[in-house]
């Protein structure tokens, strides 16, 4: 028994030995394929600096073994490095760049210029700018956000942020309207224009004295202005006006030394025979002041947030052409262009220059539509009037003969007497001459009658539409336009 163990005691130990000597060999193996780091020696190679450009990487000079491959910073392989030692492209230099392509809220846009190194083209993307929204005024009542720079809305309208007369958030001011509208809808104020005598002694000698009691005449006005009316066919200096502002209010002083004729073309008017202005209560040599006031317009129809309105009153009295001479124009066919065309007519010059720029403030006129008004022989009294005249666009216009049957405009459909046509008089357009019968006036229509060239429809004083001759001096003006709301 003890020899057996001896036996296996003597294995184990063979074993182990075996096992040393196999780790052994196998690190001397080992050791003798790992070269000798001390004994090798480093053939450098310089790797040049290459300088970088506006695109490529460059490096600095640094060297490399031939055999290793290590990398080092020095020639003499004392600092090894570990990668190369770029040096990083230095980009384009440009020094002015050109938009070509303009950037808006959702689009890139571009720019482009050349390099001063490298005279390449350089293009770069010009980021889009994306919406600017901010408050703005849709209508009166509304604001929305939208782009400055484009369409964009943001969200729904919403109400103005009035504090005080201003919106808080876009700065809209509340409309400021030049008329005033009647709780019924059926009346407005608008404009302003001399209308009602003044009556107070008082007040009547200080207006004076606000003039130093001059009066004009023919060769020294004394700062009056000519009304340039006509006597026996010539533009005259008879009748004069000047406006006077006393006391917050305006005043018109109106001073005449002939009576205005009947007819332009005749001498001056006569008080033994007929004289309008004389009738009227007024006569020569005085002077007559009248106070301005808002003039009062009735509705005749609401269209497209547009009224169509004419003055409640006659405010004036103009003669519709100077002259009624048929040979006025030569014929053109199809028609005859002579002293009843309103086109050419005098009437149409004076509501669209002098009545225009004297019964309206600029604010005022911005609510004044500019109308294409209709002179088509179906405005007038007979289809096939050869005297009409083309569409006119006018700011101010006379009523035609269909607009005054119209039964939509509260007239009757016939050319008989009409209250609804009836107009009074202003004391200024009394003291300018037309003709008044209790109280009421004639006045004028747009339509060239259809017999004679030398006539145009009007509205008696009763309300019946006629005809008379162009150049009479006692026909009224009732303008018409067309307002924005």
């Amino acid at each position: 028994m003890k020899k057996q163990k001896t036996n296996i005691g003597r294995l184990i130990r063979v074993v182990c030995i075996a096992m040393f000597a196999a780790i052994a060999v196998s690190l001397l193996g080992l050791a003798a394929c790992k070269p000798d780091e001390s004994s090798h020696k480093h053939t450098l190679t310089v790797v040049s600096k290459q300088d970088a450009t506006c695109t490529e990487k460059g490096n600095e000079a640094y060297w490399k073994c031939d055999g290793c491959g290590k990398m080092f910073s020095d020639g003499e392989g004392k600092n090894e490095i570990q990668s190369v030692p770029e040096i990083a492209a230095k980009g384009h230099s440009v020094p002015t760049m050109t938009e070509t392509k303009p950037a808006d809220c959702t689009n890139k846009g571009q720019k482009s210029g050349k390099c001063e190194v490298c005279q390449q083209t350089v293009t770069e993307d010009i980021p889009a700018l994306g919406h600017n929204a901010v408050w703005t005024a849709v209508d009166e009542q509304t604001h929305i956000k939208k782009c400055t720079r484009c369409e964009y809305t943001e969200g729904d309208a919403e109400p103005h942020n009035f504090v005080g007369d201003e919106c808080t958030d876009c700065g809209a001011k509340k409309a400021i309207k030049p008329y005033t509208l009647s709780e019924d809808g059926k009346t407005l104020t608008f404009g302003s224009y001399p209308q009602s005598k003044v009556e107070d002694t008082a007040l009547q000698s200080m207006l004076n004295a606000a003039i130093q009691n001059k009066t004009p005449t023919a060769d020294n006005f004394n700062g009056w202005t000519d009304y340039e009316y006509y006597v026996n066919g010539q533009i005259t200096s008879y009748t004069w006006y000047i406006d006077v502002d006393y006391q917050g209010a305006r005043y018109r002083g109106v001073y005449f030394t002939l009576y205005r004729p009947i007819h332009t073309w005749d001498f001056e008017g006569d008080p033994d025979w007929w004289s309008t202005q004389y009738d009227n209560g007024y006569e020569t040599g005085n002077v007559y002041w009248f106070k301005w006031a808002p003039i009062k317009w009735q509705v005749l129809t609401t269209e497209d947030n547009k009224l169509l309105v004419m003055t409640d009153w006659i405010i004036d009295c103009q003669q519709y052409y100077h002259n009624s001479d048929e040979d006025r124009y030569i014929e053109v066919e199809p028609y005859f262009i002579q002293a009843n065309n309103y086109k050419e007519s005098e009437i149409r010059g004076w509501l669209n220059e002098d009545f225009y720029d004297t019964a309206f403030d600029e604010l005022s006129k911005e609510f004044i539509c500019q109308t294409e008004v209709d002179n088509s022989a179906s405005t007038t009294n007979r289809s096939d009037n050869r005297y009409v005249c083309e569409n006119t666009n006018d700011y101010i216009f006379l009523l035609s003969y269909k607009d005054v049957k119209d039964v939509a405009y509260g007239f009757e459909n016939n050319s008989a007497s009409c209250s609804a046509r009836h107009r009074k008089n202003t004391d200024y357009a009394q003291c300018q001459g037309v003709l008044t019968e209790e109280g009421y006036g004639p006045w004028w229509l747009r339509s060239p009658d259809y017999q004679t060239p030398m006539a145009a429809s009007y509205v008696y004083g009763d309300g019946m539409i006629d005809g008379t001759n162009l150049d009479v001096y006692y026909i009224g003006v009732v303008p018409a336009l067309w307002l924005t709301l």
